[in-house]
């Protein structure tokens, strides 16, 4: 008996189809999977930097005053919705150059992730209580 050629897919093409589409998609979930997490932790990390710069603004223009502060919670006012997310510290020293000083904030995520988000901003800036000689 001859057979006659069936035109259609094997179940062999079929089962090897199947499985190249679901390698596709795992690659493609895994992909975006890591697309969101990268943006979460880049969101994260510009809120930190935002924060730790609003503290500095605040410490130059005199509304806090030029001093150290040990691990701190933002308050609600300084971090609306988040203030029990986030903690900073402030270090003030005096710089290498005579009459300046260098101020650390560095502001970190409250989490139990062995890597949480921190940022830290570090400014020179004139010693208020340094004495200034003029020329005369």
């Amino acid at each position: 008996m001859n057979k006659a050629a069936r035109p259609g897919l094997t179940l062999l093409e079929v089962i090897l189809a199947l499985a190249i589409l679901g390698g596709a998609i795992a690659v493609i979930s895994q992909a975006s999977w890591s697309g969101l997490e990268n943006a979460r932790r880049t969101r994260d990390f510009v809120r930190a930097e935002l924060l730790a710069e609003n503290l500095m603004s605040e410490m130059l223009i005199g509304a806090r005053p030029l001093e150290a502060a040990p691990e701190t919670a933002f308050d609600e006012e300084q971090c609306p919705d988040e203030a029990d997310r986030w903690t900073f510290s402030i270090e003030v020293s005096p710089a290498a150059v005579s009459g300046l000083l260098a101020i650390c904030v560095t502001v970190r995520e409250k989490t139990d992730l062995p890597h949480g988000v921190e940022f830290s901003l570090l400014r020179w800036t004139l010693d208020p209580n340094a004495e200034t000689s003029e020329s005369e």
